[in-house]
């Protein structure tokens, strides 16, 4: 998938299964308590269980987020009891929205099914919606469609520029309008529990973390020109003279955002 508003940084590259575990072992022992396996599309890596297994022995509190377009019935069964959340996106309440927002015809069709076999494994869930021009009228009649999968959490968070996604700024991005409608009408949803976030260089969230990418590279976001730093590598770097350069240039503050 190749979704206009997609921030992340990917590449053909991936670690092999080796390094991957020492990478595991290093963030375990510097005593991060939780890892998000992200992309891209982490189901593409090989030996990705073996990973989870690893990760799942190492005590991390492991999410995977995925599009779940290959996460099949045997995947699921085999990361039960490891995998403490699956995150799964949704970017509106029918198959003709949904689809078109995602660039892929049955994406809809795909997500309630893996939704429907993530609940008769008792894998707890989360789900994403990115706020756009595209589908923020109808994003809180996503609530009805969740609510039969009962997700721990839906975030819903305002399309940000970055990357692959600034390239689509001028047409994706909402105004001030657009988003206190919005807020309005996420105001009436009870079916499910949601927090919606702000763009960070418009009044959300500048929350500090770092991503590793498929080299061993390790980025953080700098909110304030919208760049994505390179701050050193996890195979060479230790934990905590990473998370200071984090720290550098993006302190823990507040934001603004929405939950109910």
């Amino acid at each position: 998938m190749a979704c206009a508003f997609c921030y992340a940084q990917t590449g053909d590259n991936t670690l092999d299964p080796k390094t991957r575990r020492k990478i595991i072992d290093k963030i375990a022992d510097a005593g991060v308590p939780k890892l998000v396996l992200t992309g891209g599309e982490p189901l593409l890596v090989p030996n990705l269980i073996d990973t989870i297994t690893h990760g799942f022995n190492r005590d991390l509190f492991l999410t995977l987020h995925t599009n779940g377009l290959l996460l099949t019935e045997e995947m699921i069964r085999a990361i039960k009891g490891k995998i403490k959340r699956v995150s799964l996106a949704i970017d509106g309440a029918t198959p003709n929205i949904n689809d078109a927002v995602r660039d892929k015809i049955g994406h809809f069709e795909r997500t309630i099914e893996t939704l429907e076999c993530l609940r008769r494994h008792d894998i707890p869930i989360s789900m994403k919606t990115i706020a756009t021009t595209r589908n923020h009228t109808t994003i809180p009649d996503i609530a009805t469609t969740l609510a039969e999968f009962n997700p721990d959490i839906w975030l819903i968070t305002e399309f940000t520029p970055l990357n692959r996604g600034a390239l689509h700024a001028q047409e994706l991005a909402l105004r001030d309008e657009d988003i206190a409608q919005l807020i309005n009408e996420l105001s009436k949803v009870t079916e499910v529990p949601y927090i919606f976030t702000r763009d960070p260089l418009r009044g959300g969230f500048k929350k500090p973390y770092f991503f590793i990418s498929p080299k061993g590279e390790v980025y953080t976001n700098n909110y304030e020109d919208r760049s994505q730093p390179r701050i050193g590598s996890i195979l060479t770097d230790t934990v905590s003279s990473l998370w200071k350069k984090i720290l550098d240039i993006t302190p823990i503050q507040n934001g603004q955002w929405e939950r109910k």
